[in-house]
């Protein structure tokens, strides 16, 4: 008798709630995209925790039990939570028993159990900390990145705009939609010859030049540039574009493109753009997931608050595209033919391109902690 499901369903920290307060036994295991873990409780008190980052050590001590401490127990099961509860997708299965056994997998855990268990309410409550303050932290690092609007107001086209588009400008992709792209990316702080490496040259073709911007986003040196980048590509599939940033259940515009005259009119717009993603199922499922959801029929459904702003225009097919790092979407960017209404193709490779955007961004915030680690450390010793 247990429960099993997915960790997207009942995140580990409010299943390991339920289990402390209903003082339940029992060994539940988990796994996840970084690798597989086990806790195992007694009346609701965490006595063993094993990740794949404790299980070699577990190992290795296994051999030679004299090295065994109660704090270094108590260390294993706070590391092997830490690791589990981040884990937002995956699988669990939480197995109720009546006593638990001295061994795992042929191993004998009975030296590594914490005597007595440990509260996961209070370390539970502490990690929940960590991962908000983690997330803020990636959140902030985003903002800075679009804190400044574009200053430059030059055309990008003095082409009228379509009909019924109240603030979209017909831009062309020769020119229009990349000079926009290059005033943002200047605006964003991205070094001129990083600009004119990320301009695609007249016979590359799309994925070519998705690749090229890939390895590009290693180079990248801080998240504006990393979501400059984003921009820049998706000016390669998509006519017109908003670039939402994801707080929760709401999501709020901080740039895009294609559908007014000026870079800064661009901003200013899609800063007045605010979505609800929990209204419309579909949306908020892909957040969830981080699957990029087609539009076309049901366009309108999903995107009256940017019709709002942007305008109509010729738009029949859209999409959204979320980027996750540590787990979560972070960036949700929309995409449509709102200019033209010629096709979206290849929207699968401005994905994946997006997906190593997300894991850019994410390495950019290690390295700042990093960063902060080695002057802390620099302090204590001077």
């Amino acid at each position: 008798m247990g429960l099993e499901g997915k960790l997207e369903d009942l995140p580990l920290i409010e299943l390991l709630q339920i289990v402390a307060f209903a003082k339940k036994t029992g060994y539940l295991r988990v796994k996840g995209a970084s690798g597989r873990g086990i806790i195992i409780v007694r009346d609701g008190r965490v006595l063993f925790g094993c990740s794949w980052r404790t299980l070699e050590k577990i190992r290795t001590l296994a051999k030679d039990h004299s090295r065994i401490t109660e704090a270094g127990n108590r260390d294993n099961v706070e590391t092997a939570l830490r690791d589990l509860v981040r884990l937002e997708e995956g699988s669990f299965r939480f197995e109720l028993t009546d006593e638990i056994t001295d061994t795992l997998g042929g191993v004998t855990i009975s030296p590594f159990m914490v005597q007595g268990g440990m509260d996961p309410q209070e370390l539970l409550l502490d990690l929940a900390v960590e991962k908000d303050n983690h997330e803020r932290e990636l959140t902030t690092l985003l903002e800075l990145a679009f804190r400044d609007g574009p200053e430059s107001d030059n055309p990008v086209s003095s082409t009228s705009p379509p009909s019924g588009a109240a603030h979209c400008a017909s831009t062309s992709p020769s020119n229009g939609e990349r000079a926009l792209s290059f005033q943002m990316l200047e605006s964003s702080g991205v070094e001129s010859d990083s600009v004119e490496s990320a301009t695609a040259t007249p016979d590359e073709d799309r994925k070519a030049y998705v690749s090229r911007m890939t390895r590009k986003l290693v180079e990248q040196t801080s998240s504006n540039d990393v979501s400059a980048l984003v921009l820049r590509v998706a000016e390669r599939f998509v006519e017109r574009c908003v670039l939402f940033l994801v707080q929760g259940q709401s999501a709020r515009g901080i740039a895009g493109f294609g559908f007014a005259a000026v870079a800064s009119e661009c901003v200013s717009v899609s800063r007045r753009i605010r979505l609800d993603v929990g209204v419309t199922a579909p949306l908020g499922q892909r957040l969830s997931s981080g699957g990029t959801l087609h539009l076309s029929h049901d366009l309108r459904d999903h995107t009256e608050a940017i019709v709002e702003e942007i305008g109509q225009g010729l738009a029949n097919e859209g999409v959204f595209v979320p980027m996750r790092a540590n787990g979560a979407t972070t960036l949700l960017l929309y995409g449509d033919n709102g200019s033209s209404a010629s096709p979206l193709h290849e929207i699968e490779v401005l994905e994946l391109f997006v997906a190593q955007a997300g894991m850019a961004l994410e390495n950019k915030l290690l390295q700042r902690k990093l960063d902060e680690m080695d002057e802390q450390f620099v302090e204590r010793i001077v």
